[in-house]
C-alpha cells in the first residue's frame, strides 16, 4: 500500500483528506524504521511533526508534575501522537518508545497547515 494511500485510508484523524493533500503530506514525511525497545522522543522534547504508526506499535508514557507515572498507553498502525504540533511549537507530553519494530511516519507541522 502506498503512503498516500495509508493516510486516506487507515488513519482516522486523517480521515477526508483529499488525493492532493494526501500526497502533500506522504510527499513531506520522514520514514522512521525503529527497532522494539527504541526510544523515537523523549518527555519534554520538542515535537517534530504529527507522528502516524504505519506498522508495529509505540509505547506512549509520561510523568505527571510530582514525578508519578501516568498510565502507560500504546498506540497501533493508524493511531497518531503529537497533534498539538498542528497549532504552533510544542512538546512531546510523553515518552515514545517502539514495543517492537515499527514504522512510523513523522510529518512535519508546517505539512499540515
Amino acid at each position: 500500500m502506498r503512503v498516500t494511500e495509508f493516510l486516506q485510508t487507515e488513519v482516522p484523524f486523517l480521515a477526508g483528506i483529499g488525493e492532493e493533500d494526501a500526497y502533500a503530506l506522504a510527499r513531506s514525511a520522514e520514514q522512521l524504521l525503529l527497532a522494539g525497545g527504541q526510544l523515537l522522543l523523549q518527555q519534554g522534547a520538542p515535537l517534530p511533526g504529527l507522528i502516524v504508526v504505519a506498522d508495529g506499535g509505540l509505547s506512549v508514557q509520561g510523568k505527571r508534575a510530582d514525578a508519578s507515572t501516568c498510565r502507560e498507553v500504546r498506540l497501533g498502525p493508524g493511531q497518531v501522537f503529537g497533534e498539538a504540533c498542528l497549532s504552533g511549537p510544542a512538546q512531546s507530553p510523553a515518552t515514545l518508545e517502539a514495543t517492537a519494530r515499527t514504522l512510523v511516519f513523522v510529518i512535519p507541522a508546517a505539512a499540515c497547515a
